[in-house]
């Protein structure tokens, strides 16, 4: 899940995980704390906790909600419920290990990454702290953090650029977007 954007200006203690299970042909139960606790581990987009529940029944259907635990003794707003999920087998991490034993597949991106393949650690092996990555869970961080290390590379590399004529081509630039959404208008027209 994706920590809360907002908590009132309090600090996040830590987060409870609610879960609402059944078996089929079950009503839907109560949502019960399963777990409490920081979760501090990213997932594999960065920027978000990952809780592993063990005591889920296997083939029940599970719903979930978070709810922030604050330093001042509150209790935040809980999450909008999860979708129904399925409950499988657990993972087997040992079984699994010896199965690919011997197989030697890499992928592209941890061929070229020496192993490091979730952009949570990309972001680690450059000395980002992990508050500063959480924020960029909104787009709009990203805008605002990477074009200025960008230049400051060119800069850095030697290259002779004009930055006074740089600009964001995404719809965050009205302007920019006014003009493509122009140009596909007029393409679509004249087709």
């Amino acid at each position: 899940w994706r920590p809360p954007t907002c908590t009132g200006g309090h600090e996040v203690a830590g987060y409870e995980v609610l879960v609402s299970e059944r078996l089929e042909g079950e009503a839907e139960g109560p949502f019960i704390v399963k777990a409490s606790g920081l979760f501090a581990v990213p997932d594999e987009e960065g920027g978000g906790c990952v809780c592993v529940l063990a005591e889920l029944r296997t083939d029940s259907r599970v719903r979930f909600a978070v709810q922030p635990l604050l330093a001042a003794g509150q209790v935040g707003s809980r999450s909008a419920p999860s979708a129904e999920l399925k409950v499988g087998k657990p993972f087997d991490a040992a079984a699994a290990a010896a199965s690919a034993k011997g197989k030697k597949v890499k992928s592209k991106v941890a061929a070229k990454s020496g192993g490091v393949v979730h952009q949570w650690d990309v972001m680690r092996s450059m000395g980002l702290p992990a508050d500063e990555i959480m924020r960029f869970v909104d787009p709009l961080h990203w805008l605002a953090f990477f074009p200025p290390k960008g230049k400051d590379d060119l800069v850095a590399f030697g290259a002779q650029i004009d930055f006074r004529r740089s600009f964001i081509t995404t719809d965050v630039n009205p302007y920019y977007d006014a003009f493509v959404r122009w140009q596909f208008n007029k393409l679509r027209a004249a087709h």
